[in-house]
């Protein structure tokens, strides 16, 4: 997992955070609320990745040059 970039330390928050939002008895206690905030929030960081990606792309295609 470390050479693609994860920690046992992430992995271990995200199996937490999981837990926590399944609540007891393995049912999910997140509304739909936060479930559509969730989902744009997820939407604009991946359009943030893209962004900075070909960025990245284009910086070091300069570098090369």
């Amino acid at each position: 997992m470390r050479m693609k970039g994860l920690h046992t330390q992430e992995i271990e928050n995200w199996r937490n955070q999981i837990k926590m939002a399944l609540g007891p008895g393995g049912k999910r206690v997140v509304d739909r609320n936060e479930q559509v905030k969730n989902r744009l929030r997820i939407k604009e960081l991946e359009r943030d990745f893209v962004r900075k990606d070909k960025a990245l792309a284009e910086a070091t295609a300069l570098l090369i040059l």
